[in-house]
C-alpha cells in the first residue's frame, strides 16, 4: 500500500500548469464509481 499526499484539483486547473509545480494530476474512483480529481506530489514517487 502507498501513503501519498495528495491535494484535491479544481476542474479549471490546466494539466501543465500542475506539472510546472511538480504535481502529477491524477484521477481515482470511489466505490461509487464516481470520478475524484486529484494531484499527487511528484517527490513521492522518486
Amino acid at each position: 500500500m502507498l501513503m501519498l499526499e495528495t491535494v484535491e484539483r479544481v476542474k479549471k486547473s490546466k494539466l501543465n500548469e500542475l506539472r510546472s509545480k511538480g504535481l502529477i494530476p491524477a484521477v481515482c474512483y470511489n466505490a461509487k464509481n464516481e470520478t475524484i480529481s486529484i494531484a499527487v506530489n511528484s517527490r513521492d514517487f522518486q
